[in-house]
């Protein structure tokens, strides 16, 4: 949980609110036929809403009162009209200390590309794998040098030790290790200030470039999100955004 370390103006919901919400005080078998009935129910009536893929779900729009969200909500489409205010208040309450504060001055003195690799559990879940691959990195690459003159690129990762060994090139390139995943919301910070992006079919590096306002900003995204094409989500991706297949552009 690293929302408290944000400029968040929210409440958190307590125990018992969420119980008059989902039933969940009058036992499992209960509150899962509550939860069950609740699709049936038109809209403006329910008071549990199960997002039905990731990105925009057109049936929030006809959604009132108090309800309990479930999903990834994670299109563009949803926080249009309030971009300025998510991009404040998901800016972090501290300052950056030393190490971050000096990266930060670096990143914000050139043409920054943040890059950010994401292996882990990604390696292994089907979903997700082989979708942003070497290929797809050096291509994206490729392309940002193209468009941009003497790019400086940064590279983050939860495997920053596989980074360095393959993500490669040229140009500047510094690759960011001294955060680690206790510090991620440091990470989150500096990808926001880089100018241009290339990011993995993360969330993590989608609101790094989403939160980024540089007006030149060129941001490279990988064609496919998931492996399922039942599942990929709708409306994620920005207009703006550049996508690319593995080492292909698109």
């Amino acid at each position: 949980y690293r929302l408290d370390r944000f400029r968040i103006a929210a409440t958190v919901a307590t125990p018992a609110e969420i119980a008059r919400l989902t039933h969940a005080d009058v036992g499992h078998v209960l509150a899962k036929s509550f939860s069950f009935l609740q699709r049936y129910l038109p809209l403006a009536r329910r008071a549990i809403f199960v997002q039905r893929q990731d990105g925009f779900d057109p049936r929030f729009t006809a959604l009132s009162g108090h309800v309990y969200l479930i999903g990834y909500f994670q299109s563009p489409r949803y926080f249009a009209h309030m971009a300025d205010l998510i991009r404040d208040e998901l800016t972090l309450r501290e300052p950056p200390d030393g190490a971050n504060r000096a990266l930060l001055e670096s990143i914000m003195s050139c043409p920054a590309v943040s890059v950010h690799v994401r292996r882990g559990d990604y390696l292994t879940n089907p979903l997700y794998r082989d979708i942003c691959t070497l290929d797809y990195y050096l291509a994206a690459m490729r392309e940002i040098v193209a468009r941009v003159a003497a790019p400086h690129f940064f590279v983050f990762s939860d495997d920053i030790a596989w980074a360095q060994d393959h993500i490669q090139t040229d140009h500047p390139i510094t690759y960011v290790a001294h955060n680690g995943p206790a510090r991620d919301h440091e990470d989150l910070r500096l990808m926001r200030h880089c100018r241009h992006h290339i990011i993995a079919n993360s969330s993590f590096s989608w609101w790094g470039a989403w939160l980024a306002t540089h007006p030149e900003q060129l941001v490279v995204a990988p064609h496919r999100w998931l492996n399922v094409a039942a599942r990929e989500p709708r409306e994620l991706i920005p207009e703006s955004w550049f996508r690319i297949s593995a080492g292909v552009a698109g």
